[in-house]
């Protein structure tokens, strides 16, 4: 078994072996907005076993797949950002207006027994309004600079400066996001349902916990794998700009 470095960040541990996003799901160990903590970290917060999270990683098998999810890292910015839109930002657009009509729903019926749905309500509400504009900045102004990025020859002039920009406000942005998150998994108490909870009840709560588990990876992709390429290869690209314009 190949030896793991428990102090290297998690979100780079993962990018480089995303078949262990199941264990750290099971331990509920953050590598999206966390991403930059160790794993050693990690484990201290959570108050877990390193030495057992270690063992149970070198021992986990690598799943074979043809998904593109398993070669973030090798294939082109062009078709990480493609991924994202098609695996997370579509879904997430259809999911998003529905998941306000059911919340809206649920607290008409059920406030008067559950009073914290009035505030679950309410973080909804935010949540998917904050994410879909969210989304909407990604597709029409970052990701077009990355893959702008990707395909130019000298480094490209910004109206914002720099790509580094953007990339700050969209992780500060996802940090928000697991902030609402977080709140609303405290709110339902991890998604426990009441014994009263009618057929629109499960459905919210299941909405919520997949979308939850779901922005976990595609946070993960955007902050640990796509953001720091993109930023590599801009600085590249500075660099290049600087020696060509030493020898004039």
């Amino acid at each position: 078994m190949l030896p793991i470095d428990a102090n290297i960040p998690v979100g780079q541990l993962l990018a480089q072996n995303p078949h262990w996003s199941s264990i750290f799901d099971k331990y509920r160990i953050d590598y999206c907005c966390g991403g930059k903590i160790s794993l050693t970290e990690s484990c201290l917060s959570k108050k877990i076993d390193l030495t057992t999270l270690i063992q149970e990683l070198q021992e986990s098998k690598i799943i074979e797949t043809s998904d593109i999810k398993a070669d973030l890292v090798s294939i082109s910015i062009k078709e990480v950002i493609e991924h994202i839109v098609k695996i997370y930002h579509k879904p997430l657009q259809e999911d998003l207006p529905y998941l306000l009509k059911l919340s809206n729903k649920v607290v008409q019926v059920h406030q008067v027994n559950h009073p914290e749905l009035v505030k679950l309500d309410v973080i909804v509400k935010r949540f998917c309004i904050d994410l879909q504009t969210h989304m909407q900045k990604e597709e029409q102004v970052l990701f077009p600079m990355c893959i702008q990025l990707e395909s130019a020859k000298s480094l490209p002039s910004f109206h914002c400066g720099s790509v580094k920009n953007p990339i700050a406000m969209m992780m500060s942005e996802h940090d928000s996001a697991g902030q609402d998150l977080a709140l609303i998994r405290e709110l339902t108490l991890n998604f426990t349902l009441p014994d009263d909870a009618c057929n629109s009840y499960c459905l919210l709560y299941n909405k919520l916990e997949q979308i939850e588990q779901d922005l976990r990876h595609h946070v993960h992709i955007e902050n640990n794998i796509l953001f720091p390429r993109v930023t590599i290869l801009e600085i590249k690209l500075a660099e290049l700009l600087l020696i060509s314009n030493s020898n004039k």
